[in-house]
């Protein structure tokens, strides 16, 4: 699911910040606002977003369990994990509500292009405070999992080395576990700046051009996780990537295809060695 929602999230991202560059050449720019609005603005990315941060909130919480308790393993049942992730969709898909039933509507034509966020006092509340949920519990959750897979580890290693330093064993265990660490080093780099930036930004500061390109670089650096989900989430693991290589039908392939490279390699070597002989 993770994997899913990261390439909806890039195709949105890539198709209307593409779009918002030409929005002038564009024959409709009025549809086109009116659409991103409903996509980009309310209904599609915001809860999509969501969904991303709860499914790897999900998956840290997970590796913190297997990681710290005997009674949950990496090739248990799948249903826990099927019914967290209908749960997330739910809740996050009805976090969309505040734009439907609190926005104003008397609005004239001039400010249309603004309207998609024009909310009524009650529902700017609701839209912020579902918004900072989302965001800012998700990073507290990953946080206190890291805090505790981190912890656990470290007092396991030092039942059996305990003659490193606290830096060195610290940076053992991140090199080890690196599958389990570098996607929220790479969470926080990429969506952090974003975040507060829309919490500083003012009236004064949105038009000018440095808070353009600043808002550019910051929308590269959200694509980024979402482009390299798979490397983070799968590739990264050891377990992961070797369950997916023997269960899903990519993997299969892709096993498939290597064998059949190797074997083609391994009678190309063998040819070549009796060309050889046979020469000399």
């Amino acid at each position: 699911m993770l994997s899913i929602v990261s390439i909806f999230i890039g195709l949105i991202l890539l198709i209307f910040v593409s779009l918002s560059l030409h929005v002038k050449e564009l024959a409709q720019p009025l549809l086109f606002a009116d659409l991103k609005c409903i996509m980009y603005g309310k209904f599609l990315y915001v809860p999509l977003v969501a969904m991303y941060n709860w499914f790897i909130a999900s998956v840290a919480i997970e590796r913190a369990l297997v990681a710290c308790s005997s009674n949950y393993g990496l090739h248990d049942s799948r249903c826990r994990s099927i019914i967290a992730s209908i749960v997330i969709i739910i809740i996050c898909s009805l976090s969309s509500l505040p734009g439907v039933f609190t926005v104003r509507q008397n609005q004239s034509a001039e400010l249309r292009p603004v309207q998609c966020m024009n909310f009524t006092p009650l529902g700017y509340i609701l839209f912020r405070t579902v918004t900072r949920i989302h965001v800012f519990a998700f990073y507290l959750l990953y946080i206190i999992m890291n805090i505790v897979v981190l912890g656990h580890l470290f007092r396991h290693r030092r039942r059996f080395v305990d003659a490193d330093s606290l830096p060195t064993q610290v940076y053992l265990i991140l090199r080890k576990h690196r599958d389990f660490f570098i996607p929220y080093l790479v969470q926080t780099l990429s969506q952090l700046p974003s975040t507060i930036m829309d919490f500083i930004m003012t009236c004064s500061m949105a038009y000018t051009s440095l808070a353009a390109r600043l808002a550019i670089v910051f929308v590269i650096l959200q694509t980024l996780p979402f482009i390299i989900t798979f490397y983070l989430y799968i590739y990264l693991s050891p377990v992961y990537w070797t369950e997916f290589l023997h269960s899903s039908p990519i993997g299969k392939c892709l096993m498939k295809m290597k064998k059949k490279t190797r074997t083609a390699f391994h009678y190309k070597t063998i040819k070549d060695n009796n060309l050889s002989e046979m020469r000399y």
